[in-house]
């Protein structure tokens, strides 16, 4: 039941895969402090490369949306 299960599941993923992804590039492997880093980048049909940003620019961007929240709520308290 498992294996049909995570069958079905990739069959889903493929499809996914297909309707929204244009292309995935897969950069050669490079060595680093001894381990194997490899860069992959997906292509979206709809936004091109999405690139994440900086754990820093995440964070900021969180606690204003946390802070203007809890502007709300004390708005409507």
């Amino acid at each position: 039941k498992l294996q049909n299960f995570f069958g079905v599941f990739l069959q889903f993923q493929i499809g996914v895969d297909n309707e929204f992804i244009d292309k995935i590039v897969v950069s050669k492997p490079d060595k680093l402090n001894g381990k194997r880093h490899q860069r992959v980048d997906i292509h979206y049909n709809t936004i091109g490369l999405w690139v994440a940003p900086e754990p820093e620019m995440l964070e900021r961007e969180y606690l204003a949306y946390y802070n203007s929240m809890q502007k709300r709520k004390e708005k409507t308290a």
